[in-house]
Parts: C-alpha cells; structure tokens; sequence
C-alpha cells in the first residue's frame, strides 16, 4: 500500500525527506540509495554501499519496518521545533566535530575529513556537564565528553559508537563518554570504528525505553541530528517511535 520515496544521497538527504513525510498524512515507503559522504543510515540497515547495487538489489514488493526517533527541543530564540531521526542524536565532541567537517569539507571532500574533524574537535574541547534522566530515573549526572541517543550502529562514516543498536528492536541506546584525559580520549577515538571504546571504563551504555530528558549544565547545547547541525536551549527530549517507517528492501 502507498508509493514509494526513492532517495539517492547520503544521511542528510534521507533526514530531510523523512521529516518531510513523516509530518504529512502519506503513507509511503522508503527506498534509499546511498550516494553521499557518510551514508550511516544505509549503513545502519545493511544495504549494500555502492549506489548501483543498491538500486539493482530492490525489491519494491519486499519491506521491513524500522524505528525512528524523534527530539524535540526549544532554539535560542525559544522557537519550539522537533525532528525526527533514523540514525542519532549527539551532543558534545562529536557535535562540534560534524560542525568542523563541514567546513572540512570544502578544502577536504570525502569521508578522510570525519576523523580528522574528529581529533581537532576532541583537542580543542573540554568536557560538559549533562544530566540525563529518563521515566524519573537519573542515568547520567557530571561532566562528559560526548552524549549519544543511537537508533543505528554508526555514526560519522563508519564510527560504530553503538555497536550494539538495532534501529528495528524498539530501543534507543544511550553512549555516555564520560570525562577523560586527552591520552584517553584519543584512544577513545581510534577505538571508535571498531566500536570498542564501549569496553572502556569511562564509557557507559544503557537501552532507552522511554523518552530521555537531557540538560546541560549551562549554556546553549550543540547537536548533531543524523548528520544536521542544530542548537538546543534548555531541555532536549529525545523518544521512539517503533516501526513507524517502511523501508524498501532488496534480495540481499
């Protein structure tokens, strides 16, 4: 039932069609086709990396369903919005790392200039503050250096901060990457992309049922939307909503 939306581009193309529709009344499916830097969100779901594979691999009788998150949070203007996500929302060293490779991007095109945006972003910043709680639960309270609410796997072109997320369970994961020294941090860093940095002490991992308040402790917060760059003033609420998007699927 309903059509389908083909999208041929990378996480911040998918994001932005999916917002689009999910706050309509269509129904559709969605098939993606990945084509852009990053392409985490094809990543997530395992489809296969090269773009003409993907299109030959399609099935358009074939579907699954996959989870989507949605956050909602005041600007520093006061303007209330909400996004929806497939892949992540981020606070902290891997905001203002997204926010570096954009600029990046301009003299560095490619996924080379996620690690490197990576590594100046973690040299030139300092941990925060978060207190996160969740159904009247505290989960996090202190300094850190980066806060993620995974749906998928990866972010940031392969990074796997939450290796253990499955974007069609009906759980959202939280990765706390507590306060640590620049040594450690780096080697947070180069544990990344085999994911696991999880295995050391200062990081934290928990599933999210319900919705998620964050605050931080001053100041406007940084985030990172699969891919987009937003700011944040006071609370950010974070939340699932299971199954709510069809995703075509292929033979694989």
């Amino acid at each position: 039932p309903g059509g389908i939306v083909v999208v041929v581009g990378g996480d911040g193309s998918v994001h932005e069609a999916v917002n689009g529709l999910l706050g309509s009344d269509l129904r559709f499916r969605l098939a993606i086709i990945p084509a852009g830097t990053g392409n985490d969100i094809a990543r997530n779901l395992g489809l296969p990396p090269n773009p003409l594979d993907a299109a030959a691999d399609l099935v358009p009788d074939r579907a699954r369903t996959m989870d989507v998150g949605r956050c909602s949070f005041r600007t520093g203007a006061g303007e209330a919005r909400s996004r929806f996500f497939l892949n992540s929302v981020s606070t902290g060293t891997s905001a203002r790392a997204n926010r570096l490779a954009v600029r990046l991007g301009q003299v560095l095109p490619g996924a080379a200039r996620y690690p490197l945006s990576g590594l100046a972003a973690l040299v030139t910043g300092t941990p925060v503050t978060y207190e996160v709680t969740s159904g009247g639960r505290v989960l996090h309270h202190g300094p850190a250096l980066n806060l993620t609410v995974a749906n998928g796997a990866c972010f940031g072109g392969g990074l796997r901060i939450s290796p253990g997320s499955d974007p069609a369970d009906g759980v959202l994961d939280l990765v706390v990457i507590g306060a640590m020294g620049r040594f450690r941090g780096l080697r947070a860093l180069s544990r990344l992309r085999a994911g696991t940095h999880v295995e050391m002490k200062q990081v934290h991992t928990m599933p999210l049922r319900d919705p998620v308040q964050i605050r931080r402790g001053a100041g406007v917060m940084m985030i990172e939307v699969d891919g987009e760059n937003l700011e944040a003033e006071g609370e950010l609420r974070i939340e699932i909503l299971p199954g709510r998007l069809t995703i075509v699927s292929g033979e694989r």
